[in-house]
């Protein structure tokens, strides 16, 4: 096997990319294919519970190259969030290009924790929380390479004030889908206000709103930057 030109063994362990019970047999045939087979198999990673990412942490300590093969993550606890932060573990996804966050309490993490994810290009916050305005605005400076966003009932326990802070750089996104409700109108007049990202790279703005918000969806839609709006939820007030 060893004598293999690495371009074959790459094409054939890929075109098992989808076969997860395939791709352990790989990696168990020689270092040539596991390193490949390794690639896919850790390619995703969900993170729904504490001990399975004390697990996770774990093996990822012993091979670093595990590590590296993670291009998309998904965190489901704040439990599980804690964990990566004390394993230092979010710093070694040096390929991470996607990230979903669902029931995260980011108010009562450190204020700088998104700071090792700058190289992701996607995110996703479903049912999280944040502080206020000016702590979600700081997060999101972090990531200077996001170019997607979806964004989903986030949720603010302080009070919501007006990002004051002039020194804060809101990455470029081009693809910004909002989902948002009544009690979201501080986050959606943040963004209407280009308080959380720069509104001047926006390409495609898709959105699920009530009518009360309807004056910031007004505002979005101004910006000179969009060609494409999507709206979906719209219905006549009264």
């Amino acid at each position: 096997m060893s004598e293999l030109p690495q371009e074959l063994v790459a094409d054939m362990v890929d075109k098992l990319h989808n076969d997860p019970e395939a791709l352990k047999a790989c990696s168990l045939t020689c270092h040539a294919f596991c390193a490949r087979s390794r690639e896919h198999t850790f390619l995703t990673i969900s993170l729904v519970n504490e001990k399975h990412c004390i697990d996770f942490c774990d093996v990822c300590q012993k091979s670093l190259y595990i590590s590296r093969s993670v291009a998309v993550l998904h965190v489901y606890t704040t439990n599980v969030f804690q964990t990566l932060l004390e394993f230092k573990l979010l710093g070694s996804f040096v390929n991470l290009h996607s990230a979903t966050f669902r029931s995260v309490e980011f108010d009562g993490l450190p204020y700088h924790c998104f700071s090792t994810l700058s190289s992701i290009r996607s995110i996703t916050l479903a049912g999280v929380t944040f502080l206020d305005i000016v702590h979600f605005s700081s997060s999101l400076s972090y990531l200077t390479s996001l170019k997607r966003a979806k964004i989903y009932a986030i949720r603010l326990v302080g009070r919501a004030v007006p990002n004051s802070n002039g020194a804060v750089r809101c990455p470029r996104v081009h693809d910004l889908k909002l989902s948002c409700n009544l009690r979201d109108g501080p986050v959606l007049e943040a963004f209407a206000n280009g308080d959380l990202i720069s509104l001047k790279s926006l390409r495609i703005i898709s959105t699920v709103f009530c009518p009360q918000n309807i004056s910031h969806l007004e505002r979005l839609m101004q910006t000179l930057s969009l060609p494409v709006l999507r709206v979906t939820g719209l219905q006549p007030a009264g």
